[in-house]
């Protein structure tokens, strides 16, 4: 396996369905003309509402 053989460690493992609705979320709005991004703060919280917890999703 790849990761014994190279001493890596495996990380955080999403499926795609949470990755999914994250980017519907995530990208909803950006195309609007008074679109902002999010406050780090903001991007926390959209990180949470998806379960997406944990230092990994830390931004602030």
């Amino acid at each position: 396996m790849w990761l014994k053989a190279t001493g890596s460690r495996r990380g955080y493992v999403a499926s795609c369905q949470t990755m999914f609705d994250l980017s519907k979320d995530w990208y909803d709005g950006r195309f609007d003309e008074d679109w902002d991004p999010p406050t780090a703060e903001e991007a926390e919280a959209t990180f949470a509402s998806h379960g997406l917890t944990g230092d990994f999703w830390k931004l602030s």
